[in-house]
């Protein structure tokens, strides 16, 4: 009777740490980061970076430091516009920088001499990657959640609309549904 109870006490303590653990896991915000330098590739610190998110208009307000480094982070996803300012410096604008959950972007921007008043509006630019973790994720729009397939009500198989996964398993009343990302060996399981 004794060795039930410690097996019980000890299978609760098990779940509760791998359920906690797998909260904690979870990001809803981002970061943007990067380095503000001039032409000749010296740092800039002291200069202020904003990034206005584009639906709600809140400022995130930063300060480079004395590497020319800033770090915005919490960042809600969505749309943001990120400008940078300094004085003896031309101002620099970049719009449409689009933030999911999770996201760590690197931005960094040189800055030419100039007045403030002037600004330079950066328009395109390399694609946003996420250069600070290895992680892998998407972001599953609710329009591909209406129009997928979705045998059963399973969510296991939304995983399978990131790139790059291979279903496999049964999502028909078997006890476990798994996907697998062969290139990084890691497999997803999830108990019925």
């Amino acid at each position: 009777m004794m060795k039930h109870v410690m097996r019980s006490c000890l299978l609760l303590v098990m779940l509760v740490c791998i359920v906690t653990g797998m909260g904690n896991a979870q990001v809803t915000s981002a970061t943007v980061t990067g380095v503000i330098s001039d032409h000749t590739g010296a740092v800039i610190g002291g200069t202020s970076v904003s990034l206005t998110n584009s639906n709600t208009g809140v400022v995130s307000k930063s300060t480079t430091n004395a590497q020319g480094v800033y770090r915005i982070s919490g960042l809600i996803p969505g749309p943001y516009q990120e400008s940078v300012a300094k004085n003896g410096f031309k101002s620099i604008s970049k719009d449409q920088i689009a933030l999911h959950a999770a996201d760590i972007v690197e931005l960094n921007f040189v800055l030419e001499v100039g007045s403030a008043t002037e600004t330079v509006t950066v328009t395109a630019g390399e694609p946003l990657i996420d250069t600070q973790s290895s992680s892998i994720g998407t972001v599953v729009e609710g329009r591909q959640i209406e129009e997928a397939p979705i045998n059963g009500r399973n969510t296991m198989t939304l995983i399978g609309l990131t790139p790059g996964v291979v279903p496999g398993g049964s999502s028909q009343g078997d006890a476990t549904a798994t996907m697998t990302l062969p290139a990084q060996n890691v497999s997803l399981s999830k108990l019925f």
